[in-house]
């Protein structure tokens, strides 16, 4: 597993993790953790190295990116069926044992205030674990990257600044979020979720209550994650989006969803695809012009015309895999609605029972 590596640039490295995390950071080349080493090494072997390079946008990167979000995809989906059924794993802080993902993970933030967005987004979660437990091994803070001398004074600058998070320009860990691969020309700093540091509303605490917190918690501050809705311009909390479209719009997006299998793509793709259509007021099955929203969601409600068909044209362009910024949140929440299909009856989780 530790075999080196060798970049298209030629620069060399002894193991698939740091080579992983550099074409993130030097080439905007994102790629998972792969589930088999050696047929990721023949793809690499298959891959035009001097096109992945240019500046140039061009097929070949478009074809990387396919192949990246699949194996992406696919191993969302190994995670979810192994690591929640049996994860254990000492915590990143402190010495606490803890059983199951969720649980790890509601700790990492209850505890440490550690925010890693929502679970269902992340990538390689070991990878990821392995990365931010090896700058704590090197007394490396996770926010600005300050090196210390020793475990105590790391973890007094963290919780003083605020910096149990994952500085949003550290462009080496964009690859562990699932977003990323829709749109890997995009930095992680652009995620709405991540906004907050950008802002500079986290910074230095001078409390001297907070200054002797054991659990480096008092600070913590909870962002709402906000999605605009499909069909009209109201925003709602991200896990709400398809509630709120049901109830508001009798809009049944996770049916959607079923009709096409549960195809991440395709489903990707829909959005998009409903998004651009419904911006100019279009219908999205008929090509009706409404003079305003009010006007094209009355005639969906007459026209009966909420749904999509396996057959429609759209889900053969890929131009609707690109995804608008503003609607990337909410595909983070969509796409694990879509991993949860069930495999026994292939219907997908209620939207309320989803994470």
């Amino acid at each position: 597993m530790n075999q080196p590596f060798q970049c298209f640039c030629a620069q060399g490295f002894p193991g698939i993790q740091p080579f992983l995390a550099h074409l993130c950071q030097a080439h905007r080349l994102l790629y998972p953790f792969p589930r088999d080493v050696d047929q990721f090494r023949q793809f690499l072997q298959r891959c035009n190295g001097p096109a992945l390079l240019s500046p140039e946008h061009n097929q070949d990167k478009i074809s990387f990116r396919d192949a990246a979000l699949e194996e992406a995809l696919a191993v969302v989906t190994a995670e979810r069926q192994t690591l929640r059924a049996g994860f254990q794993r000492q915590c990143l802080f402190c010495q606490d044992e803890v059983e199951g993902l969720e649980p790890y993970f509601a700790h990492l933030w209850d505890t440490h205030g550690l925010n890693c967005g929502n679970l269902d987004n992340l990538v390689s979660v070991e990878s990821f674990l392995d990365a931010v437990e090896h700058r704590q091994a090197y007394l490396q803070c996770l926010n600005c990257d300050k090196q210390f001398g020793d475990p105590a004074t790391l973890r007094t600058h963290m919780r003083k600044k605020k910096h149990f998070r994952i500085h949003p320009r550290n462009s080496s860990f964009d690859r562990f979020w699932l977003v990323n691969y829709l749109r890997p020309d995009q930095p992680w700093a652009t995620q709405p979720w991540a906004q907050a540091v950008e802002d500079g509303t986290e910074g230095e605490s001078n409390s001297d209550e907070e200054e002797n917190a054991e659990g480096w918690s008092g600070w913590k501050e909870q962002e709402t994650e906000l999605a605009r809705c499909l069909l009209c311009s109201e925003s709602v909390a991200a896990e709400r989006v398809v509630g709120h479209m049901k109830d508001a719009h009798s809009f049944d997006l996770l049916s959607c969803f079923d009709t096409l299998d549960c195809d991440v793509y395709k489903c990707i793709k829909t959005v998009n695809y409903i998004r651009c259509k419904t911006t100019k007021n279009v219908c999205w099955r008929c090509e009706f012009v409404g003079d305003d929203r009010e006007a094209l969601l009355e005639h969906l409600s007459v026209a009966e015309h909420r749904f999509v068909s396996k057959s429609d044209r759209f889900l053969e362009d890929d131009t609707y895999l690109a995804t608008d910024e503003e609607d990337q949140v909410a595909l983070s929440w969509l796409i694990g609605s879509v991993l949860n299909c069930a495999p026994a009856d292939g219907t997908i989780a209620d939207a309320e029972d989803s994470p």
